[in-house]
This record gives C-alpha cells, sequence and structure tokens, in this order.
C-alpha cells in the first residue's frame, strides 16, 4: 500500500489531509513539529475574552474557504461583522479618518465618496478621480512594485495613506519590494483589460471574481465563527479519524530512498514515502530538502519573510473614552508607527468580550522591521498602550493583555517572486513526488491556504495513480 506522508499541520497540512481521507488505496501520515495544529490559527480563551492570535477571518470572495466549510457542515455558523456607523477607519496625521465608502479590494472604485472624506487633501481627492483617465501602459512595463504601480494609477498621497495601509494589512509588508504582479495579479489584469482600476464594468460585462463567487456572494464578505476561527480546525480534525497524525514530530530532513522518499524524524529514525507534502513555512522547507536538492533549498530559502506580533488587550468599557462604533484603525506606513492596524474585536465580532468589556486587538511588525518583535512583554505592552492612548485616549491598565509573537509568519511577494516560483517548479519537476504548499507561493490568505494543500492533495494522489498504473 502506498503511502503519502504530509509535513506541517498547519491550515494548509490539515487541508491536504482531509482531501485525502477516505481512500483504502494509501495510507497518510501527518507530522507536525508543535504539540498542537492549526499552524497559525490559534483562539483561546482568557478571564472571558475569546482571543484569537492568528488571523481573526475568512475572506469569501475567494471560494475554497467556503467549500471546505459546506462541506464540513460549518457553514452554518458563519458570523459577519457586526454592522457599525463606520466600519473601518485610517488613523494618520493624529485623528481618525473613517475609510471611503466604495472600496473593491484595493481600489477607490467610487471617488465621489471621497469628497465628504477627511483623509485626502483636495489635490489628492481630484487626483483619485483622474484614474479613470489615466491611460495603461503602451508597452509592456515588466515587473512592479505595488507602491508604483497604484501611485501611478492614483496619486502618490492616496497610495501612501489610504490604500498603503490595506496592503500592509494583508502583507505586513513594504510596498515599495512588493511585487504587483505577485501579490496582486488582478489588478493587473485589470489595468491591462479596462485601461482603469476604478471605471464601472462594460455593460453587460460580469465582475472579475464572479465565476469564482457562487455561493460565497450572498455571504458577507469576511466570516468568523462563534467560537474564533479555531473552528475550522477543530471541525477538520473532526474528519481524520482514519489517518495517522503525530504531533511533536520534527521532521529534519527528506531524501531519496530509490523510488520513494525518507523523511528524517528526529528521535523516530524515518518514514519510508511514495509522495511527500511540504506545507510549512518556505524557509523551513529549504532546511528539510537541502540534502535532496540543494538548487531546491536555495531558491526556497529566497522567499523573504516578515515577522510580526498580536497584542490582546481587554477593558472595561468605562475606561475606553472613545466610542468603539467600527471594526478597527489602520496606521500608514509613512506615520512611522511599531503598531500598524487595531482591531476593535468586541465591536466587530460577537462574544468576544464579557459584558460590559472591550477587546482591542494590535498588530504590529512589518517587513524588514524586527525590533518589536525583539522587545520583552514589558516593553510590548507599554508600547501597546502608549499606541491606544494615542489613538483612543485610554489610560488605564488593560484587565488583559496577550502578546503573541509570529516569527517569519507572512512571505513576502517581492519583486523577483514569479521568477522563483518558476525556479522552484523546474526542481519540483526534477523531484517526482514530492509537492510544496501553503502561504509562501500563490496566495497569503487562509482560503488560498486551503486550496494550495488540496490541490497538492490531488496531485500527490495523481502521482500515486500513475505509478501504480505503471507498475501494472
Amino acid at each position: 500500500m502506498a503511502r503519502i506522508v504530509i509535513v506541517g499541520g498547519g491550515i494548509t497540512g490539515l487541508s491536504a489531509a482531509y482531501e485525502l481521507r477516505g481512500s483504502g488505496s494509501h495510507t497518510v501520515e501527518l507530522l507536525e513539529s508543535e504539540e498542537r495544529l492549526g499552524g497559525k490559527i490559534r483562539t483561546t480563551r482568557a478571564d472571558g475574552f475569546l482571543l484569537d492570535e492568528g488571523p481573526d477571518s475568512l475572506l469569501t470572495r475567494k471560494r475554497g474557504a467556503v467549500e471546505l466549510c459546506a462541506a464540513l457542515g460549518i457553514d452554518g455558523r458563519f458570523v459577519g461583522r457586526t454592522p457599525r456607523r463606520c466600519g473601518s477607519l485610517i488613523h494618520h496625521a493624529q485623528r481618525l479618518h473613517p475609510l471611503p465608502e466604495g472600496f473593491s479590494g484595493l481600489v477607490p472604485s467610487d471617488p465621489d465618496a471621497l469628497e465628504s472624506s477627511s483623509l485626502l487633501s483636495d489635490e489628492a481627492k481630484a487626483r483619485v478621480r483622474r484614474e479613470r483617465d489615466i491611460p495603461a501602459p503602451a508597452d509592456e512595463v515588466g515587473e512592479e512594485s505595488v507602491a508604483s504601480f497604484l501611485s501611478r494609477r492614483f496619486g502618490r498621497e492616496a497610495f501612501e495613506v489610504m490604500i498603503e495601509p490595506l496592503v500592509s494589512g494583508i502583507f505586513a509588508g513594504d510596498a515599495r519590494f512588493l511585487s504587483i504582479q505577485s501579490a496582486f495579479p488582478q489588478l493587473v489584469e485589470l489595468e491591462r483589460s479596462r485601461g482603469s482600476l476604478s471605471a464601472p464594468p462594460p455593460r453587460g460585462a460580469s465582475a472579475p471574481d464572479s465565476a469564482d463567487r457562487g455561493t460565497a456572494a450572498r455571504l458577507p464578505t469576511f466570516v468568523s465563527f462563534p467560537l474564533g476561527m479555531a473552528e475550522i480546525v477543530t471541525a477538520i480534525l473532526s474528519r481524520l479519524t482514519s489517518l495517522r497524525i503525530t504531533t511533536g514530530a520534527s521532521v529534519n530532513g527528506i531524501r531519496r530512498l530509490k523510488s520513494r522518499f525518507l523523511v528524517g524524524v528526529e528521535g523516530g529514525g524515518g518514514i519510508e514515502a511514495d509522495a511527500v507534502i511540504v506545507a510549512i513555512p518556505a524557509h523551513q522547507a529549504a532546511g528539510l530538502v537541502t540534502s535532496l536538492d540543494g538548487r531546491l533549498a536555495e531558491t526556497l530559502a529566497a522567499i523573504e519573510y516578515a515577522s510580526t506580533v498580536v497584542v490582546n488587550l481587554g477593558y472595561h468599557t468605562s475606561d475606553v473614552p472613545h466610542e468603539l462604533d467600527g471594526y478597527g484603525y489602520l496606521v500608514p506606513m509613512v506615520d512611522g508607527r511599531r503598531f500598524h492596524g487595531c482591531s476593535w474585536s468586541s465591536s466587530k465580532w460577537p462574544g468576544r468580550a464579557p459584558e460590559g468589556s472591550a477587546l482591542l486587538r494590535l498588530y504590529g511588525g512589518r517587513y524588514a522591521e524586527e525590533d518589536l518583535l525583539q522587545m520583552s512583554d514589558e516593553a510590548i505592552e507599554a508600547e501597546a498602550r502608549s499606541e491606544l492612548e494615542l489613538t483612543l485616549g485610554i489610560t488605564v491598565d488593560p484587565m488583559l493583555c496577550r502578546i503573541t509573537r509570529w516569527q517569519k509568519a507572512l512571505p513576502q511577494y517581492n519583486l523577483g517572486h514569479r521568477s522563483l516560483l518558476e525556479a522552484i517548479e523546474e526542481r519540483l519537476e526534477a523531484n517526482s513526488g514530492l509537492f510544496l504548499a501553503g502561504a509562501a507561493f500563490r496566495g497569503v490568505g487562509i482560503p488560498d491556504c486551503i486550496d494550495s494543500g488540496r490541490s497538492a492533495a490531488r496531485a500527490a494522489l495523481g502521482h500515486i495513480n500513475t505509478n501504480m498504473r505503471r507498475a501494472t
């Protein structure tokens, strides 16, 4: 009987395992180095608060996560964000500004909504309105940074103050280095096909993502669960009873063993496998494949990462002077602050804080900025409290402070990322039976990771079935 080994028990590896469950033609073994499963999806309870220490929602416009949740029977537990007066805000120039209405992705598709906004100067507003009249480049411009592309379309001020904070919220990256072709290919295609990002589609044309949305079109854009994002991990695990899952199993290398692989496990010898799915961060995967393929290892190691810090703080509502009638705020990189956003979790989602309390979630750290991560817990809390005093006027001690460090957490699709992917694909073709999956390659969100894991599982199964047919 053939064996498939999955390295990594985050949402990518668990999704791969789910795809492979229940077949009698092969065995599946999942190895996770930590004692817990779920990777960066981590929900905990403390003092009556419900804390998401990693991602706090799913984007429903990408159908993979919605379809998986439906298959798991938990789509009925989706909760949308609690309706609020002002939605999301930007903190800039010492005050909070509502994000103008009409944003679609990163695009201010309703320039008229800018008129009443306090966020941009009159000159910047006029420049945004002119976006529809700015032609696409006549010639191929080659790879371009996110900052260059979106500043070219909407002007520098609008990009730096209004759009860049949204980019940081996704990648915790530096838009001067992120590749628009890799990070937001849909915007490149929009410019190519329409000549504009904010112009309405031609009469009769469908929305660019309508084919991918299906039932997701009827859902809120972002959803969570009553018991936090860990519900999806629990639901997947309930379906994996036929698989062997080993936690606390650190894989120390993968090498060839004739036509198979030998997956080395610290303190446990090795496991022979006909196919291996590596579903861990690229820099960790590089260390596992060094003896198997040095060139592949070097290419994986070239994918850069940002480290981040999440700080959950609980307060008595009476100690928060600012009305939390929104989802939270983002901070532009040009403001030079350590934290680049704050979710008002108890306003955003139901059931996150006890009655009479508020839960706020700060996130900090950007690409090439490691100083916050290196601070002591006491220093990070002091920085967080200073941030909330500046933005919300909070001066009292929090009831709760939970700090979560994520070392090299978010892959950066920097300039040259497409070339790295091409080189990786070339080396994988030379290592038949080895498959890579996860956020490092073609999407950093939970839906992207789910799609990546399930796709790798189908490819691994196809590889095994092909080999079995050849053998007979």
